[in-house]
Order: C-alpha cells, then structure tokens, then sequence
C-alpha cells in the first residue's frame, strides 16, 4: 500500500502493479488468518502483534487519506481469532502451510525485483516516487 501511494497519478502502470502486489498479500494474510484460527497461543493473541485496540481506526484513517482501500474484513477476523494449540497437524493444513509459503517466496521475490526496477529508474532520474 505504501508503496502504491508513492507514486504520482502519471504512473499508472507502477501504481497498478503495487495495486496487485497488495491485493496479492491481502490474499495471503486472508489464508493466513483463516489458517491461524485456533492455531495460535492465547498469548500470541493477547500480545498485540496481531491487532490492536487501534488497528481498526488506523486502517480507515489511512484509506480516507490515501483513498487506497484497506479491507478491514480481515482485522475483523483477526479479532476473532481463537485461541488454541493443536498438538497434531494433519497433512492437509501441512500442505496447505507450505503452500502459502511458497506463494509468499514467490511473491516476495517479485516484489525484490519491482523495487529494485523503481529504484533505478529513480536514481537515474527516469521516475519520481515519494518516500
């Protein structure tokens, strides 16, 4: 998302493939949230790594000020994230873990490649990108 906000309106082919960078990993942080559930420690849920009492507001703040949507639906079920620590995984939520491993590597690895693109098209005075 930031990174999407960081380019000028005239960029629209940079804006678009930051658009799809997040949309992508908002994919994955669903999976992730939907795999989680009854997965993770009480304490891990507790802690505040996952959200905060001010997740919520931050979230709508920065899409009013960016108009770049955030899809709150998945702070929300964060929020409602069971606690739990099975002591047998199945095969399938295996498979399904190194999946989304898989598919977080390959979309990382992407991403490396665009900013390392942005960056020397800004460094060689070809682009302009904010922050």
């Amino acid at each position: 998302m930031f990174l999407q906000a960081a380019f000028p309106a005239g960029e629209r082919e940079c804006r678009n493939k930051a658009s799809w960078y997040r949309e992508e990993f908002e994919k994955i942080l669903w999976q992730t949230v939907r795999l989680s559930d009854g997965m993770a420690g009480k304490d891990v849920l507790c802690s505040g790594e996952v959200f905060t009492e001010f997740t919520m507001r931050a979230e709508q703040q920065t899409e009013r000020l960016t108009q770049i949507p955030i899809d709150s639906r998945i702070t929300q079920a964060e929020e409602k994230l069971r606690p739990g620590c099975p002591g047998d995984i199945d095969e399938r939520m295996i498979w399904q873990i190194c999946q989304l491993n898989q598919r977080v590597l390959q979309l990382l690895s992407g991403l490396i490649m665009f900013k390392k693109q942005i960056l020397r098209e800004v460094t060689s005075c070809r682009m302009y990108a904010a922050g």
